[in-house]
């Protein structure tokens, strides 16, 4: 009875901190919801409205018609869709470099892509600059996805050599035996074995490259060559910002990552986990 008891309240305990958990990560998304789904009479009450009196889609019409917010969305799918169909082949063939070929300077090769990590982004956005302006790359997505590229790149390669590090090379020596050449040894045993490796990878270089807003903002200058993240911060005005409007165009910004995660989520905690084994 003892030990049921004390079963129960450690089940009950756990569910407790899992509804408080989901309520302070949720929140905020129902709250940029239910915002933009009024007016901007109602937002500025002294009591602010948990639950919209009434639901107001002007907000979300105004964005679509008062600005470009298809075309900012258009060139935010190109610019993070290039950017990870870049990055996942480059960094499976370097990690699987440094897995495999064991090299002399490989672990230190390894420990210099991660320490550009902790350089900030401030700091070679101007050297960028002067590079991009010399290469002609300025105002062109072009830019942007060398740049979002070169960012996401160590950090997928750590995710796809710590989960390369736990395959069996026992797998790749039978699959020579059975006459697999070496050209065809990554795509046809390695890519199927660490496809959540893979997806985890991308769904990183493509969440960087979605929401990144530096780069963004001063390689691009064409108003019709926006991203979502320089398009959402263009709502904000020196003397008033309609809030109703700028989470009306959050939300919209939110669905389609949103909605690539869902599809991709299951193979995300694997890959992670995996990839954590080894270093």
């Amino acid at each position: 009875m003892s030990s049921r008891y004390y079963k129960y309240r450690r089940l009950l305990l756990t569910y407790t901190v899992a509804i408080i958990v989901c309520f302070v990560i949720l929140f905020p998304l129902y709250w940029m919801i239910t915002t933009s789904l009024q007016n901007e009479k109602e937002l500025f009450k002294s009591r602010p409205n948990f639950f919209p009196p009434k639901i107001e889609w002007d907000s979300y019409a105004q964005i679509f018609t008062e600005h470009n917010m298809l075309g900012w969305l258009k060139n935010s799918l190109i610019v993070a869709i290039c950017s990870t169909a870049l990055s996942v082949p480059v960094s499976l063939f370097a990690a699987y470099s440094i897995s495999r070929l064991k090299f002399r300077g490989s672990q230190f090769t390894m420990f210099l892509m991660l320490l550009t990590q902790m350089l900030p982004v401030t700091l070679i956005v101007l050297p960028l600059f002067v590079i991009f302006k010399d290469l002609k790359l300025l105002d062109t997505h072009k830019g942007l996805v060398l740049a979002n590229f070169t960012f996401s790149l160590p950090l997928s390669i750590s995710i796809l050599k710590g989960f390369l590090d736990t395959i069996p090379k026992e797998i790749e020596e039978a699959a020579a035996i059975d006459g697999c050449s070496k050209w065809l040894m990554i795509p046809k045993v390695i890519v199927p074995i660490s496809l959540p490796g893979l997806v985890s990878s991308s769904v990183i270089a493509f969440f960087a490259s979605w929401n990144e807003y530096l780069f963004a903002s001063t390689f691009i200058n064409n108003e019709a060559k926006w991203l979502g993240t320089v398009g959402l911060a263009s709502f904000q005005g020196v003397f008033l910002t309609p809030w109703n409007k700028v989470l009306a165009a959050s939300t919209v910004y939110t669905l389609p990552a949103l909605i690539f995660y869902l599809f991709v989520q299951k193979y995300i905690v694997s890959g992670l986990t995996a990839g954590s084994v080894k270093g």
